[in-house]
């Protein structure tokens, strides 16, 4: 990603860059945003092989669009009395609004109309659930980012809220991106109503993708590793073919739950985005299924790659901020002022974030 010395900019025909970003979507975009301002002087390109950009999980058809904030995604506190995960996803998207709000400031960014403000809710179902939901609550808010949230269990209070965004709880065995949600969403002027995700499986790592993309990844030192893997979650693997087999009428009753006036006629599917996992070697286990967002760095800095899915643009700039770290820290010194500048929260040097004491905290039910 930097230039080097070993690399003539002389006597050949090939164009040395500075930097290149693979991929247009909001990670190459966060990335762009933060070198040119950091290093104004530098040569940069962007390559995408699609006739758009954000073509892929950025396109706003594609994802969960909406910030995560640590409210309701209840994946992030499988166990309701830990909190360190939703807190550190709060302090990154409250990074995140930090970055995009400076960016605004300078006139980098203009139609900010991408954000929108919108109260959400989790309900849930069964004194199970009900019970988690309740510790989970009780938990959060002791903590200053979350001071806001309310609950209730009486069904007036939670149809007076309604409709918001709302999500529930996965299903057993279901990967942490299936927990379902029912969203109002405004798609280029257009405002519709969004339920899902119903899990499919393809071999494609993209939405646009090959059909012989999952294969090509297989070579005979990784088999036994992602078999391994597989065995050890069969929950997810019989709750992926459920869903395969599941008729359009099971997957409408799905969200009935949470609409129970909904109309058949009224909805149709849309195919979203494809999210590729992360299986990674263990020595315990051999195998281990990854959920989230996973940075690759080389070991010399001159490449890096982002893997896995959610929580994705909700955390870019902070994830960009930590590339920056690892792959050049050589500028780190001299970027820190700047770096300070874009993202307040991030701290230089380090993976840790926070959310500081100018932004508002976190409003929700």
């Amino acid at each position: 990603m930097d230039k080097h010395p070993e690399h003539p900019e002389s006597g050949t025909d090939t164009e040395v860059l500075d930097v290149t970003l693979i991929g247009g979507g909001i990670m190459s975009a966060t990335l762009g945003a933060m070198i040119a301002a950091l290093q104004p002087e530098w040569s940069m390109t962007l390559l995408e092989r699609l006739d758009r950009v954000a073509a892929e999980s950025s396109d706003p058809w594609n994802n969960a669009g909406t910030g995560h904030s640590g409210l309701c995604e209840l994946n992030y506190m499988p166990d309701p009395g830990d909190a360190d995960k939703a807190a550190e996803i709060a302090a990154m998207f409250a990074v995140s609004r930090q970055f995009w709000a400076g960016l605004a400031d300078r006139g980098d960014l203009t139609g900010t109309g991408f954000l929108t403000a919108t109260p959400h809710m989790d309900v849930v179902f069964g004194e199970r659930d009900v019970s988690y939901l309740r510790r989970r609550f009780e938990t959060l808010r002791a903590l200053p980012a979350f001071a806001a949230m309310e609950y209730s269990e009486d069904h007036a209070t939670i149809e007076g809220w309604a409709p918001l965004v709302m999500a529930g709880r996965a299903a057993l065995g279901a990967p942490p991106m299936s927990v379902p949600h029912l969203d109002k969403r405004n798609v280029d002027g257009r405002s519709s109503l969004l339920f899902g995700p119903y899990a499919t499986f393809s071999t494609r790592l993209l939405k646009h993708g090959r059909l012989t993309d999952l294969f090509t990844t297989l070579r005979l030192t990784n088999i036994v590793v992602l078999v391994a893997a597989g065995l050890q979650n069969l929950p997810l693997v019989r709750y992926l073919i459920t869903e395969l087999l599941s008729t359009r009428r099971r997957k409408f009753a799905q969200l009935q739950r949470f609409y129970p006036e909904a109309d058949p006629a009224d909805w149709y599917l849309v195919q979203a985005g494809q999210r590729a996992q992360l299986v990674t070697p263990d020595l315990d286990r051999v195998g281990v299924l990854r959920m989230g967002t996973e940075l690759v760095t080389g070991a010399d800095g001159t490449i890096a790659g982002l893997l896995g899915a959610s929580p994705g643009a909700s955390t870019a700039p902070a994830i960009m901020a930590d590339l920056l770290d690892r792959c050049f820290p050589q500028h780190r010194s001299r970027w820190e002022p700047t770096l300070r500048q874009l993202v307040p929260g991030h701290v230089v040097g380090s993976n840790s974030h926070s959310a500081g004491p100018d932004v508002p905290a976190a409003i929700g039910k």
